[in-house]
């Protein structure tokens, strides 16, 4: 049975007076919480790239350095996105050569969060910290190394960590009414998941129930595949439309695909839909596992991630 949750965004608390003061002297970031961050990247990428520092910049973003990170969501979120100069990336690193920009920010995120996201969920800076940071690193395809480029995707904020400054300063009070229409969609968001969340739950009782291999239990797998992919849609819709926010046609912030991410977040549309994607996920390996011995991978960039360390 898929369990129920509770969601959670600081998108809708009420921003504090101040900037986290665990992070921030008055809106200078401290010096040891930038050195930290840097060093956490760049340990990493100098063991699996060359001349990383050539061609990496990074900017710490999101909610975290926003006025609204007083939140309750446990650990604090950062998030540090990087921009890259591909020319010199590929000069310096031949295993990339032939592939594009969407192919290497796949590689490089794919490997930041199965190997550096683990050492960086928890991480505190040595002050007595009442709380401790979830950090996560990513790179946007896009992103080059200069200012103007973060400034594409909008940001709710953005401080640059190589240059030591603010490149887009946070709003003290970004709150704002919505419209109407906002809320709707969401409530429809909830509802859709709501229905998949039953639908799943039920004919995984019917397949506990039916013997293995019996034509009801073929129905039920069948079927639950059927809901896994319309639970797949359903995240897709609002996870992938969120980019539409953050590029230079975009509202940032205040982009109703930006707020019908957070909504699903707040009502744990993004729980249940993860929850089922996960189930599903460990059934067919499951499947897998019983017809060929082993997961059967198909992703096509995971297969040209494994081909490109083969290399190294």
């Amino acid at each position: 049975m898929l369990e129920e949750h509770v969601g959670a965004s600081g998108y809708f608390s009420q921003p504090a007076m101040i900037l986290d003061p665990q992070l921030f002297e008055g809106t200078e970031l401290r010096f040891d919480v930038r050195s930290r961050i840097l060093s956490l990247l760049f340990d990493y990428l100098s063991v699996r790239y060359n001349g990383a520092s050539e061609w990496t910049m990074a900017w710490l973003a999101g909610s975290g350095i926003s006025y609204q990170w007083a939140a309750d969501r446990g650990n604090g979120d950062l998030d540090v996105l990087l921009g890259v100069d591909y020319t010199k990336l590929v000069d310096l690193n031949p295993a990339f050569s032939g592939m594009d920009r969407y192919d290497i920010s796949y590689i490089f995120n794919d490997d930041l969060r199965e190997n550096l996201w683990p050492q960086t969920a928890r991480v505190t800076f040595n002050r007595g910290d009442e709380r401790a940071y979830e950090i996560t690193y990513y790179l946007n395809f896009d992103t080059e190394m200069y200012d103007d480029s973060i400034k594409l995707i909008r940001p709710y904020a953005a401080y640059n960590l190589t240059e030591n400054h603010w490149t887009v300063k946070p709003e003290s009070n970004p709150v704002r009414d919505v419209p109407k229409e906002y809320e709707e969609q969401a409530q429809n968001n909830l509802t859709a998941a709501t229905v998949l969340t039953n639908r799943y739950n039920s004919l995984r009782s019917i397949l506990a129930e039916e013997q293995p291999h019996s034509p009801r239990w073929h129905d039920a797998l069948r079927a639950m595949r059927v809901v896994a992919g319309e639970a797949r849609a359903l995240f897709d819709q609002i996870h992938t439309n969120r980019k539409q926010a953050f590029n230079a046609q975009g509202e940032g912030y205040h982009d109703f695909y930006n707020y019908q991410w957070q909504a699903a977040k707040r009502d744990g549309i993004v729980a249940k839909l993860n929850q089922i994607a996960q189930a599903a996920d460990a059934e067919q390996e499951y499947a897998d596992t019983q017809l060929y011995g082993a997961k059967i991978e198909t992703d096509p960039r995971r297969l040209l991630n494994a081909a490109v360390y083969s290399q190294r």
